[in-house]
Parts: C-alpha cells; sequence; structure tokens
C-alpha cells in the first residue's frame, strides 16, 4: 500500500512540475514577442534564450531569434 501511495505521490509531483514548466516556457515566449513587438530586440532574445534553456529544440522561441538574427 505504501510503494502505491509513493508512486502516486511521485507521480502527482511530475505532473506539477511539468505543468510549471510549460505555463513558464509560455510566460517568457509571451514576454519575448511582446518585446519585439515593441522594437526591444535584446529583451526579446533574453526570453527566448530562457526557453531555450529549458526547451533547446522550441521552434517558436528560435523563430523569435531567428527574426532578429536575419535583420
Amino acid at each position: 500500500m505504501r510503494k502505491v501511495l509513493l508512486i502516486t505521490t511521485l507521480f502527482l509531483g511530475l505532473v506539477l512540475l511539468v505543468q510549471a514548466e510549460n505555463h513558464l516556457l509560455k510566460t517568457h515566449l509571451s514576454r519575448g514577442y511582446d518585446y519585439l513587438n515593441k522594437g526591444q530586440a535584446k529583451d526579446a532574445i533574453i526570453e527566448f534564450l530562457e526557453v531555450l534553456s529549458v526547451d533547446p529544440e522550441n521552434s517558436t522561441a528560435i523563430e523569435g531569434i531567428d527574426s532578429q538574427v536575419v535583420k
């Protein structure tokens, strides 16, 4: 019984961690595009790099950075 409770607790903890991480990534992406819309490219790139530090293959963050590097 204790093993089942421990496994359930660990699983729920991981689910909550993933949800928090996803929210954090969405927040950084949103800030990045807000900065781009304001013409603040350096701040936008910092936000996109925060996303890539957690999710190195995040295509949205990569596109955000690429939109500024190409200019």
